[in-house]
């Protein structure tokens, strides 16, 4: 798997919003929350800044946002 870590994670303790033990790897481009590598997606390619999956589902327009930006399955 290719790893996108970068400047998109802050710091060396950082930590996935899924797993809390686990490192962040990377920034959500959407949500700018932080994720592990297994909770990240690089749809448009391993240079472009990633996705955690739930943004990526609302991206592709499987799911989509609520007001409180929780998602709904739409």
């Amino acid at each position: 798997m290719f790893h996108h870590t970068s400047e998109h994670a802050h710091g060396p303790d950082d930590r996935c919003g899924i797993h809390a033990f686990d490192r962040a790897d990377g920034r959500c481009r959407s949500c700018g929350d932080t994720y592990c590598a297994d909770c990240l997606v690089y749809p448009k390619g391993p240079n472009r800044p990633p996705y955690c999956l739930r943004c990526a589902l609302v991206a592709a327009g499987i799911r989509r946002r609520t007001v409180r930006g929780r998602v709904r399955v739409g």
